[in-house]
């Protein structure tokens, strides 16, 4: 019997054959391999776009294929898409633990990516696998480096160095480790072996060449980079570093070319930005703004050059224009950090501190483990006069980038301006062991060691200093006051004397040469050297200071007068120029004439707060205390955000009677917000909160007094007091006998002296 008819075969083969084909397609292995195939063909055609969709459909259906990772990793790193393709190699180590070079690969990745336990983990799976695999050897020696066990690094590079005795990178390898171990000639041993190996190695030039800069060879990392870019003349990194060398030798006009150079081997955000870096900091503006500009056009510049363009629009006035340029970042990512660095410190340079500090803690947020934002932090703690805070994050910077110098070099100042001279000295040998050549670390050494009057060690440093920056005005700045401070006038004078060649308007220098002609008794000399410079700027409020010392020096008491009456005029918040001021009032005894002479200058100008508190500092001088509070209280009422100096001292007067001490409060909060770097006002402060007998924000605002001058025996005595009065028996010793030693003969000596005997421990 016929089952079927032919036409019904037909339609069954058909069927079957269909069901077949369907059944193909279906097949996870069919459908990997035809997207493969299609991925591949479409990589020969340089359709990089095309071959990632397909790789990735081709992974939809075989995920764990360790192959496929792997290519579409490879050209990922094709595209110079390293964040893509990281974790590809790592997927594809993780399907083929057997591959070898799967796990060099996503190995060498970890180790870029700073997984350095997860590197050393690759290089001994692959090890285990071939234990005389140099790749693998040397990947574990890098990561052990990294993990700081550097002895263990130097004996791995030692077996990979006897398995392939030729290969050039491994001693330079080598090199490095007993660098980082301390054996400077058995790294360079190591990293002329490797030039001897491979003479064209520029690497190990290069690694030769900072061994030197490091080590103070200076005079060898010239020759070594030469031959390095003999080798390779468009060697981007070769360059940047000849040109890195030429800036910190005092010679950058030599390092344009070299920076060019990389800029145009490489035509990178990166090396545009070094080359629009450098103009700026040879005064090159506009070629600045062109680099800049072609910036711009590169694949992730805008950020980048939009907030150097902020920067130099507002270093040049048109600070609304740097603020709308850096906006325009911030509305593209408000977390950007360098915009956000940026725009923190605009505001610090306008004063705005409390703006800067909620700018910056943004960043902080955004960047947690970036020493310089930290370092930002510290600078914008400073600004305020939040010295534990500052230091809170100068340390954490340190601990972020141990490498970085500059946290060091701060605390160092910090602990210097707090006169704790043997801390600031060990924080700035830190920084010099990792940066000697640093100009700011030797110079704050300098300072640290002639407090500590070990002159001769200072002297020293600022010989080898003066040999490096020859031009360097704040080099030349600190030999003279070194010299001061060892009776050395002469080579005080000469010193001083070519800073002003250098910058003839330089405040530390003209100060320091007209110290020492007066100490000579050329008072006509020092007075001639300040008239030239206030005749070009009579209004510099520095030089009117100045002329007032010289012109009260030479006896000149009018022309002191007034330089220091013109001086007040300008800036009413100027302390000195009032305490000058009524000093000669006094020694002339002409208090009566100059009340005079002040009440007519409030009849004509009635709204006038440095006639008033002129006239506040009169009365206190004849003891008219009632008087003195009376004018204060109405420069005050005139203007109280020019009248810091009558609100400071009105506040003083509250609490030398222990009356109106809310008023008090007020006042010193008020002046203290005006003039947060005048330590009298913050000493003002914490005297009347101790009154207050409220000890704790005592000590926070005495604290600040004497961070900001540490050696008035009166700052020191009433912080002992506080300390004594909140029950910090110890701290109130220590302090107590800090301002005895300054002075044994100040207001307040024998209270101290009482009060230190009731201490208990």
């Amino acid at each position: 019997m016929e089952f079927m008819t032919a036409n019904a075969k037909r339609l069954f083969a058909f069927a079957v054959l269909a069901g077949f084909a369907v059944s193909c397609s279906s097949d996870p292995k069919v459908l990997t391999d035809r997207h493969v195939k299609r991925a591949d063909q479409y990589l020969t055609e340089n359709r990089f776009g095309d071959a990632i969709i397909e790789y990735r459909q081709a992974l939809a259906y075989s995920p764990r294929a360790g192959d496929i990772h792997l290519k579409l990793a490879n050209l990922y790193v094709k595209m110079d898409d390293l964040h893509d393709a990281y974790p590809e190699f790592l997927r594809a180590a993780d399907a083929m633990p057997d591959n070898e070079s799967a796990q060099l690969q996503a190995g060498n990745l970890l180790l870029m990516a700073g997984r350095f336990q997860d590197a050393k983990a690759r290089a001994r799976t692959a090890l285990k696998k071939n234990p005389k695999s140099v790749p693998a050897l040397v990947l574990l020696g890098n990561a052990l480096a990294a993990l700081k066990d550097v002895d263990s690094a130097i004996e791995v590079s030692q077996q990979a160095a006897q398995l392939e005795p030729e290969r050039s990178g491994i001693y330079r390898n080598m090199g490095v480790f007993q660098l980082a171990r301390g054996d400077v000639d058995l790294a360079e041993r190591a990293f002329k072996h490797a030039l001897e190996i491979d003479p064209k190695s520029v690497s190990a030039y290069l690694a030769l060449a900072e061994l030197y800069r490091t080590s103070g060879k200076t005079n060898q990392v010239e020759p070594m980079l030469r031959q390095a870019l003999a080798v390779n003349p468009h060697h981007v990194m070769a360059n940047q570093a000849l040109a890195a060398y030429y800036i910190r030798s005092d010679r950058p006009r030599n390092a344009e070319p070299f920076l060019k150079a990389a800029d145009e081997a490489s035509k990178t955000v990166e090396t545009g930005l070094a080359l629009a870096d450098y103009y700026l900091s040879v005064a090159l503006r506009p070629q600045a703004v062109e680099t800049l500009q072609h910036v711009l056009t590169l694949k992730d510049g805008f950020a980048p050059a939009t907030t150097r363009l902020a920067a130099i629009e507002f270093s040049a006035g048109r600070k609304a224009s740097g603020y709308k340029l850096i906006e325009t970042v911030l509305s593209k990512d408000s977390k950007n950090v360098p915009a956000l660095s940026a725009k923190t410190r605009f505001l610090l340079s306008e004063g705005r501190t409390d703006e800067a500090l909620k700018v910056i803690n943004v960043a902080a947020m955004a960047a947690p483990k970036e020493p310089e934002v930290f370092i930002l932090l510290g600078k914008t703690h400073l600004a305020r006069l939040d010295f534990d805070e500052a230091k809170t994050a100068f340390n954490q910077a340190a601990k972020l980038g141990p490498r970085t110098v500059e946290p060091q070099i701060e605390l160092a100042k910090l602990h210097l301006q707090r006169g704790e001279l043997g801390t600031a000295v060990e924080f700035v040998e830190q920084a010099l062991e990792t940066d000697p050549a640093n100009i700011d670390a030797q110079l704050t050494l300098v300072r640290g060691l002639t407090a500590q009057a070990e002159f001769q060690r200072a002297k020293s440093v600022l010989k080898t200093l003066l040999a490096k920056a020859p031009n360097a005005v704040e080099v030349h700045n600190a030999v003279g006051a070194l010299a001061l401070a060892t009776n050395d006038n002469s080579s005080a004078m000469a010193a001083w004397q070519h800073a002003l060649t250098l910058d003839p308007d330089n405040a530390d220098a003209l100060s320091g040469v007209a110290a020492v002609l007066m100490a000579a008794k050329k008072n006509g000399e020092a007075r001639t050297l300040i008239e030239s410079r206030l005749a070009k700027q009579p209004n510099r409020e520095g030089l009117l200071l100045l002329a007032g010392k010289v012109r009260l020096a030479m006896g000149d008491m009018k022309g002191a007068e007034t330089a220091l009456r013109h001086l007040v005029e300008i800036d009413p918040q100027n302390l000195q120029g009032y305490g000058l001021l009524g000093r000669i009032f006094v020694a002339q005894k002409r208090i009566p004439e100059a009340k005079r002479d002040y009440e007519a200058v409030i009849a004509q100008r009635p709204r006038s707060v440095p006639a008033f508190t002129m006239m506040g500092l009169l009365s206190e001088a004849e003891n008219n205390i009632p008087k003195a509070m009376e004018w204060y209280s109405k420069a005050v009422q005139i203007d109280w955000r020019a009248a810091s100096v009558a609100e400071n001292n009105l506040a003083w007067l509250y609490a030398a009677k222990d009356t109106n001490l809310d008023v008090a409060v007020q006042l010193a909060e008020s002046a203290t917000a005006a003039m947060p770097t005048q330590a009298e006002f913050y000493d003002t402060l914490g005297w009347v909160y101790y009154k207050k007998q409220v000890s704790t924000l005592a000590i926070r605002s005495l604290k600040r007094a004497v961070d900001l001058d540490a050696r008035n025996p009166v700052h020191q005595f009433h912080l002992g007091m506080a300390y004594a009065a909140e029950g910090q028996d110890k701290d109130a010793r220590k302090t107590l006998q800090t301002a005895l030693r300054i002075s044994n003969d100040f207001e307040g000596a024998e209270e101290a002296r009482r009060v230190m005997a009731t201490l208990l421990y």
